[in-house]
């Protein structure tokens, strides 16, 4: 009896477990939801599609957090307005989306720990003060973008982080990417053409990377980190400017690696007022001043880098600097130029 009743009961448990198992089979196959979200799980969103001509300023502003929003061909007025709150913005992938900004100072505006992944979109301001986008204390990240003509820094991080991939940008009338106030800032794979005043810089505690960018036609500064500042440059172009290539200055740090320095009217890699500056595995050809130069203190290393019909390879002036200079090739230097040159208050290393 004993024997039996114990063979019963585990027979009416195995009826109770698989008629469990079959019901969460039923409740998958019809669509049901067997179990709740874990606390603090956001449910998926469906993207939401505006047309053109629509309010982004009404539309981001009302968005819930993590929502999508897609944006067809067309122009759409307003300020993306992002403010506590995750938000993903996608424009045509045939790069015919406008955004405008209407009147507004700015096209997009990250605030208080906002975060905003943007893409496929051309910033035309209006305003005559306009800037493409605007980021304190939150972070962007911005996508196969173009701007053009904005009368402001096209972005500019106030104490957050911008993240500048694959965009282009033209004729501005200012720089092109700012950060300041412990910033970071990421350019990558972008273009930067045009512009009167600098291209990247990084000032007031910020950091900054540039990878895998063009500069061309740059008056001012093309990348800059001052103020406590650093900035690592890598695998990206300077050509045809008559501008400044790399200038680190103001107890700021900066690397310089696997990048190109062509036809250009100013220094190539400057290091200024104790800032300490690298430059590794570049190539610098035609310059019309010297390639790379330091002064006012500091530490310059140049290495394995190759110097082709330049004005002067390497100088230090105006300041003890300690040098490091190894491994180069220098070549076409002029009967009036020099392949190094320093100070006498500078030294070898």
């Amino acid at each position: 009896m004993r024997a039996e009743g114990f063979v019963t009961g585990v027979f009416l448990v195995s009826l109770v477990v698989a008629g469990t198992a079959a019901a969460e089979r039923d409740a998958s196959s019809s669509g049901a939801t067997a179990s709740r979200p874990a606390a603090g799980q956001q449910l998926a969103q469906s993207p939401r599609t505006l047309k053109p001509g629509s309010d982004l300023t009404k539309a981001t502003s009302k968005a819930k957090n993590g929502a999508t929003i897609v944006l067809g061909a067309g122009t759409y007025p307003g300020v993306i307005n992002v403010e506590g709150k995750s938000l993903t913005v996608k424009g045509d992938p045939g790069g015919k989306t406008v955004l405008t900004g209407a009147k507004s100072q700015m096209i997009v505006r990250v605030v208080k720990k906002g975060r905003l992944t943007l893409d496929h979109v051309t910033f035309k301001t209006r305003a005559k003060d306009g800037m493409a986008a605007y980021v304190k204390d939150g972070a962007a990240t911005v996508s196969d973008c173009r701007a053009t003509a904005t009368v402001q820094p096209a972005f500019y991080a106030d104490g957050g982080r911008i993240e500048v991939v694959r965009c282009t940008l033209t004729d501005l009338q200012d720089s092109a990417v700012v950060g300041v106030k412990k910033s970071t800032v990421i350019v990558r794979d972008s273009t930067i053409s045009g512009s009167p005043k600098g291209g990247v810089v990084i000032r007031k505690g910020s950091k900054g990377e540039v990878t895998g960018t063009r500069f061309e036609k740059i008056t001012g500064q093309t990348v800059t980190a001052a103020e406590n500042s650093s900035v690592v440059v890598s695998k990206s172009r300077f050509s045809a400017s008559p501008g400044r290539g790399v200038v680190v200055s103001r107890n700021s740090t900066g690397t310089v690696s696997a990048s190109q320095f062509d036809n250009m009217g100013g220094v190539g890699v400057l290091g200024l007022d104790g800032s300490t500056v690298t430059v590794d595995r570049s190539t610098f050809t035609d310059m019309k001043k010297t390639a790379v130069h330091g002064q006012k203190g500091g530490k310059l290393t140049v290495k394995s880098s190759r110097f082709t019909n330049v004005k002067g390879a390497v100088a230090t002036m105006e300041g003890a600097i300690a040098v490091t200079v190894q491994s180069n090739a220098i070549s076409g230097v002029p009967a009036k130029g020099f392949a190094i040159s320093t100070s006498s208050s500078g030294k070898m290393v």
